[in-house]
């Protein structure tokens, strides 16, 4: 399984996917981080739920 990630404007929009493309989960929030640390760190908190299954992100 793989994190993936697309940082936009308005939206940080995440997904779990399987190695075949097939995602298994997906969700978004808000692009309101106010440096690129903030934003990291909002990152890494919808990551860290599913660290143990990913191999890549």
């Amino acid at each position: 399984m793989y994190f993936v990630y697309d940082i936009g404007g308005t939206f940080v929009k995440f997904a779990l996917m399987e190695n075949n493309g097939n995602i298994k989960m997906k969700d978004k929030f808000p692009t309101t981080a106010k440096s690129a640390e903030e934003l990291v760190a909002q990152m890494v908190e919808k990551f860290v739920p599913y660290k143990q299954a990913v191999k890549g992100i």
